[in-house]
This record gives C-alpha cells, structure tokens and sequence, in this order.
C-alpha cells in the first residue's frame, strides 16, 4: 500500500521534471522557428525563388516549403533523452502526384538552439558561422535527393 507521502512526492518530482521538459521544449521551438524566420528571409532574397519556406502561423505547425517545386513538411514534436528534452525534426518531402510523403531526414534541436544528430550530439552549433545558411542548405539537399 502507497502512503500519501510517498505518492506527493512522486507527484512533486513528476511536475518538476515535466516544467523542465516543458521549458526545454518551449525554447527548442522558440529556436526553430526563429530558424524558419531567417530562411524565409534567405530564401526570397538569395535564392530568387528557387527555395521557398512557409512557417506555420501555429507553434506547433508543420513548416512548409518547396525546393525547385519540390514540396516539403517540417513536423516536430517533443523528445526526451536522458532528461533534455529535444525538437525532434523530421522533413517530409512530397511528390505532386504521390499521396505518401517520404521522410527525407531527421534531426534534434535542443534548448540552446544547437542542431543535434538523433544521438544527442551536437552537429551545429548556434555558435558556427552562419548555422540557419548550413541548415537550409542540407534540408534543400536532401529534399532533392529524396526519392519521391
């Protein structure tokens, strides 16, 4: 049988833990669609058209663009390891004609804004020159290589 002081203290540490991860999410987010904002900006005035984003008016929407009228989807969620709690990335690439769309990558964006690979180590740092340039540039390769 539980006793009450037991269950409140599960309880405490449960709300803690979750507040954190809620926090770690928040600020990924905050980092990702602060990202989506500059390549919108990268992509009308630097790529003449040839790459378009669309962020989603929602915090939790999916970010939608095209590469040389290829469609894309970025969705993410929340992903917890070993208690940081991650943006898990995954982009969507789509073919006018397929209903199904193909996972044309992955990655983590952690509280800090780094861009983590799906272990948790750190692949882009928010310090690196020009990361969101490094960013837009693997998501608009792979999107192309996708095989859709």
């Amino acid at each position: 049988m539980f006793s009450v002081e037991i269950i409140s203290t599960e309880q405490e540490y449960l709300v803690e833990k979750m507040l954190r991860a809620k926090r770690d999410w928040d600020k990924a987010v905050s980092h990702l669609l602060d990202y989506a904002e500059i390549w919108e900006r990268i992509a009308s005035k630097q790529m003449e058209g040839m790459i378009q984003f669309h962020p989603s008016e929602h915090p939790a929407g999916p970010i939608i663009g095209n590469v040389l009228t290829k469609n894309f989807q970025i969705h993410f969620s929340p992903l917890q390891r070993e208690n940081i709690t991650y943006a898990l990335v995954i982009v969507d690439a789509h073919s006018t004609r397929s209903v199904d769309p193909v996972e044309a990558c992955r990655f983590l964006v952690d509280r800090n804004g780094n861009i983590c690979n799906i272990k948790g180590e750190i692949i882009l740092s928010d310090h690196d020159d020009t990361p969101q340039l490094t960013l837009i540039s693997n998501i608009a390769r792979t999107v192309l290589s996708a095989n859709i």
